[in-house]
């Protein structure tokens, strides 16, 4: 996987990086099951690397286009390790500043037809060029796998996270954060305050009655990716994040700090990764479902030499990421 891209200087105030590892309600740590036995030590961990396409900035206007995407790699490629997520910027109509703050790490992108294949600006091409579904599938082995478990308590969704290393690093500082998403159709529910719906598609798409439909099969050969009457839904929309993006500094829950080794595994029930992900979203009301979206990233530091007293230099890097859906 290629360690560029999502680069950029911050302020170390706004990047506050602290652990729980209490069972509180709001904190991270802890395994939130008591004396019971944790389920987490049963996850499996793959040590393949995820594909996530990621729409980041007008979630509305280019999601139709993220789910073809996604829906026609599907068609030739396996769909378990391929998923979409959403990622609303700031002044679009699913954003909110209490809960959306992503976007720092996955910028828009100005294009109509561009996304990100994990952290990396992916271009579609022709589907008939075999690197179209190399990009959206990666078949590399990742350093760590990740993975986890969550459950509903009240307003908020309980993840604990697990991580398994495969490679022998030593002295790299690692992050592993849990974000909610929520699946949400593309109606508009109430006119200047919740409209989800996208922009028409001549001959295939319609939003008469209030709702995103499509008309005719789309396309309208024998390649079928979405179907006539079918009501479009955005999957996945990020909804809740922990209390910094990037969740929990593995060094601090790794009983060997920043040494990692292979097979080392993270978030048991002895170094528990957990974070509780508010479920308090303005727009969670309209949600038909939710899933929970685990990403490890890399953090990197280094003094900028253009301003040596001033903030440093970061490089933020996506490691893996895993999704599943939620009851």
């Amino acid at each position: 996987m290629k360690r560029t891209l999502i680069t950029g200087v911050f302020a170390l105030s706004t990047l506050i990086f602290t652990q729980c590892r209490s069972d509180d309600e709001n904190g991270n740590g802890g395994n939130g099951f008591g004396n019971a036995a944790d389920p987490i030590n049963n996850v499996e961990t793959s040590p393949d690397l995820f594909g996530a396409i990621i729409n980041s900035g007008d979630v509305l206007a280019k999601s139709v286009t993220a789910e073809s995407i996604l829906r026609y790699a599907k068609l030739y490629e396996s769909a378990e390790k391929l998923f979409l997520i959403h990622i609303p910027s700031e002044g679009t109509d699913l954003h909110n500043v209490d809960y959306n703050r992503l976007e720092v790490l996955f910028p828009p992108l100005a294009s109509p037809t561009d996304f990100y294949i994990n952290e990396n600006v992916f271009q579609p091409s022709s589907p008939e060029n075999i690197s179209f579904f190399e990009n959206l599938a990666p078949i590399e082995t990742a350093i760590a796998g990740v993975n986890h478990i969550a459950r509903v308590r009240g307003d908020s969704v309980i993840v604990n996270a697990r991580v398994e290393f495969f490679d022998n690093i030593n002295r790299r500082q690692f992050f592993v954060a849990s974000y909610l998403c929520a699946e949400l159709p593309a109606e508009n529910f109430e006119p200047g305050v919740a409209d989800f719906t996208v922009p028409t598609i001549n001959n295939f798409l319609s939003n008469a009655d209030d709702a995103s439909i499509f008309i005719n099969d789309f396309p309208n050969d024998s390649l079928i990716i979405f179907e006539t009457n079918e009501k479009y839904i955005h999957r996945y929309v990020v909804i809740g994040e922990p209390e910094t993006p990037l969740g929990v500094a593995l060094g601090e829950v790794n009983l060997f700090g920043l040494e990692f080794s292979s097979r080392d595994v993270l978030g048991t029930s002895q170094t528990p990764i957990r974070m509780a992900l508010p479920k308090t979203h303005p727009i969670a009301e309209y949600a038909t479902g939710y899933g929970i979206w685990t990403v490890m990233y890399e953090y990197e530091e280094e003094v900028d030499p253009d301003d040596p007293n001033g903030p440093p230099l970061i490089e933020i890097t996506m490691i893996n990421s895993r999704f599943s859906t939620i009851d």
